[in-house]
């Protein structure tokens, strides 16, 4: 995606972001605005949806969510959620990386989004 792939001939769509020399570079200022995004899809598909501990299942507990109404004043699935993006686990504390940040605001969004989109 960046300056190793451009480098060794591949397609790339950031050639002179250099992620291997400066990974934070997703959240430098001068970086593309749309970078912040790709990089969160990709954790999103790779790390969230796929999520399976502790008795937890990322889609198991959105289908429950949903089937039980999607009510926004439930907040298990948007906190097990925000939890693993958050401090990698859908319990936190529970897994010693820290309080839930800002799980207040995680959830006004979420539901933002859901009226937003017309689901709710």
């Amino acid at each position: 995606m960046g300056k190793r792939a451009a480098d060794e001939g591949r397609t790339a769509v950031y050639p002179s972001i250099d992620f291997c020399k400066n990974p934070n570079s997703i959240c430098d200022p001068s970086s593309p605005p749309e970078l912040k995004w790709v990089a969160g899809m990709f954790y999103w598909l790779n790390a969230v949806q796929p999520y399976n501990s502790g008795g937890w299942n990322y889609i198991t507990e959105l289908k429950k969510w949903v089937d039980n109404g999607m009510k926004t004043t439930d907040k298990s699935f948007i906190n097990g959620a925000s939890g693993i993006v958050n401090r990698g686990c859908h319990n936190p504390p529970n897994c010693n990386t820290g309080e839930l940040h800002a799980g207040t605001e995680r959830a006004a969004n979420f539901e933002k989004v859901l009226k937003a989109m017309g689901l709710i």
